[in-house]
């Protein structure tokens, strides 16, 4: 049986029998009332939370529709976030080759031995060609 407000204010405790102490009677009394009028409030809220709910509660039918219906948005987010996990992944490994071969390229440029400037000219010379043919000479 549950409990009541009334359970509560009506509930009498022993007296202590002669020299043993016991709890003080105003103390429990108290604290009774405390419970009281806590229990009544709660009980009241209770109510009106019922009274609320009560309009919007949905039968089994359509609680399954919803948990469905959940259960398959769920379903898809986790589908898309292992997804997207996977193309991250690549992506990292993409970047991580990339660095690496940055870096070789960079070990390469500074390990290789700069040309000299004669070289560079005789390059440039060789490879540049003029645009109606080389000058003539009278």
């Amino acid at each position: 049986m549950p409990l009541t407000p009334a359970d509560i204010h009506n509930r009498e405790f022993r007296k202590a029998s002669l020299g043993r102490r016991g709890y003080d009677e105003e103390q429990v009394d108290s604290l009774l009332d405390e419970v009281t009028l806590e229990m009544i409030k709660l009980l009241e809220e209770n109510a009106a939370l019922q009274s609320q709910g009560g309009a919007a509660t949905a039968s089994p039918a359509e609680t399954q529709v919803i948990t469905n219906g959940v259960m398959a948005e769920l379903s898809a987010a986790t589908a898309q976030l292992q997804g997207l996990s996977r193309a991250c992944d690549q992506a990292e490994q993409k970047a991580r080759a990339l660095q690496r071969r940055l870096e070789e390229a960079r070990q390469a440029r500074a390990a290789a031995p700069a040309p000299s400037r004669s070289t560079a000219t005789t390059t440039a010379r060789a490879c540049w060609r003029w645009p109606s043919g080389p000058p003539t000479t009278t």
